[in-house]
């Protein structure tokens, strides 16, 4: 392997996290063994698993080499001449070819028919690498661009490609998948369910769900496929895909929670919105006098601002100011000035500070500016948009994992959609496996007579600020190193 190759393969490799030569793997390990055993038993174990990279890696090497040295031989040999030489070479292979695939620009006009050469001629190359019956591809089309260049400024031509041909070569991305699922695989199995490794089951989920991204049958709406990409399992969710691959073990995996007593008088908010449906305002504060100050505060908040029918007319930031906003302080606050919460389209510091494109969650809590808490909100407009509410799930599994990796136990999430609300609890179970759990389920009363229904589910919220004072007596570790994930930062990241 000369300099290049090598300079130029461990810039690749630290790109796209790929081994490629067995020249490579017997010259260059040896040398970094010497100087870190760590990585070199890492990269040997890439190299184990993927020989098929290595493989496309030489492979597509060798196809840019043979194009360079083609185009290299068709120039010296005078093939493309000029563009007066064109019609001779294309009377016969162009034929058929749809000519509307460039679009010449309107300015100066060209001289000697070109325009109109151009519109019967969509490969400038003869008939050895052309046909009129070869389907008309995107390489087509770069090639007449590479071709008219050398006869025509390049403000005088475009070239439109077919909106049906991808424009992104995603192979690297799949790539990419299957190499950070090696790296997140493990040795010994530490989950075992009827002696059957959940780990090991949840890489072939992993597989499966790649396989139909590369495929492109990979959908939104299917959250639990998608997050399995980036290492969150979410078992109450079960999929076809994940359905075929851990089969009965799902039902092993559904755990039951024990919720906080949430030590309210049902019977005294009962009463109180008797109260308020007959229009007694004071009557009902007066009932619910002797709840906790926070809960009261809350309920009496709801009985105020509540109409008497729900309304499904209202914007979302109307929906979180007056339906949303007592729960979130009613239940999930302390007594302290140091717990603040904010609403829509606050950036999440937790993935900026790692380096991550920060997306804006619709609920955040912090505490003394540190993020302990995210949320999602859909409003009754879009209630019924289930990709949406799907992706804001996804986006809750991003929120968490960060929230994870800068050294947490646990991350608490919650998703309103309309009057359903769910808390989850996102933790990391073994190697390269998050777990998101849905703890349980509460309701937003959108009207006064819904209130009961709220009293009812609220222990779940109680449920999520118990571990919201959990995170904030906790020890967070922020110098905890994750196990080699290229999108996080090594000061972030846990040890293995």
């Amino acid at each position: 392997m000369s300099a290049i190759d090598f300079f130029e393969f461990e810039s690749f490799l630290y790109k796209h996290r790929k081994i490629a030569s067995q020249e490579w793997i017997q010259v260059v390990v040896p040398i970094i063994e010497k100087i870190n055993q760590k990585r070199a038993k890492l990269l040997r174990h890439e190299w184990n698993l993927k020989p098929q990279i290595r493989a496309k890696y030489w492979d597509n090497k060798r196809r840019e080499e043979e194009k360079s040295s083609h185009l290299t031989a068709v120039q010296s040999e005078g093939r493309i001449q000029s563009i007066a030489s064109v019609r001779s070479i294309t009377d016969e292979t162009i034929k058929g070819l749809a000519p509307n695939n460039l679009n010449i620009r309107r300015g100066k006009p060209m001289a000697d028919g070109l325009g109109q050469e151009l519109e019967n001629t969509t490969r400038l190359a003869g008939p050895s690498i052309i046909s009129s019956t070869s389907p008309l591809t995107l390489g087509d089309l770069e090639t007449v661009g590479e071709c008219t260049a050398q006869h025509l400024p390049a403000a005088e031509v475009t070239v439109q490609p077919d909106p049906s041909e991808p424009l992104i070569e995603e192979s690297d991305e799949i790539a990419e998948l299957h190499a950070t699922l090696a790296r997140s695989s493990h040795v010994t199995c530490e989950w075992k369910v009827n002696n059957d490794c959940v780990a090991c089951r949840f890489q072939d989920y992993q597989r499966e769900c790649i396989n139909a991204l590369d495929q492109k049958i990979l959908k939104r709406v299917d959250v639990a496929d998608v997050m399995a990409l980036i290492g969150v399992f979410a078992p109450f969710i079960p999929t076809p895909r994940m359905t075929s691959v851990f089969g009965r073990m799902l039902d092993y995996l559904q755990t039951s929670v024990k919720f906080p007593a949430p030590h309210i008088d049902d019977l005294a908010i009962m009463e109180a919105v008797r109260q308020r449906l007959n229009g007694e305002r004071d009557e009902a504060c007066e009932t619910i006098r002797s709840l906790d100050r926070k809960k009261r505060i809350m309920f009496e908040t709801l009985l105020e601002k509540l109409p008497m029918k729900s309304d499904k007319t209202i914007s979302e930031g109307t929906f979180v100011t007056n339906y949303v906003s007592p729960l979130i302080h009613g239940t999930l606050t302390f007594d302290d000035e140091r717990v603040q919460v904010y609403f829509p389209n606050t950036e999440c510091q937790t993935q900026k500070q790692q380096g991550i494109k920060a997306d804006r969650p619709d609920i955040v809590i912090k505490f003394r500016g540190q993020e302990v808490l995210f949320g999602e909100v859909t409003g009754p407009a879009q209630a019924g948009h289930t990709a949406k509410n799907a992706w804001d799930l996804f986006r809750l599994a991003r929120f968490g994992k960060a929230f994870l990796d800068q050294g947490n136990s646990v991350a608490p999430l919650l998703q309103i959609v309309y009057n359903n609300g769910s808390f989850m609890r996102l933790t990391i179970r073994t190697r390269g496996m998050f777990i998101l759990k849905e703890i349980g389920a509460f309701e937003v009363p959108t009207k006064v007579a819904a209130i009961p229904t709220l009293a009812a589910t609220i222990p779940t919220l109680l449920a999520a600020r118990d571990d919201v004072h959990r995170i904030l007596n906790g020890d967070m570790n922020t110098l905890k190193r994750s196990w080699g994930y290229g999108d996080i930062p090594d000061a972030k990241k846990r040890l293995s």
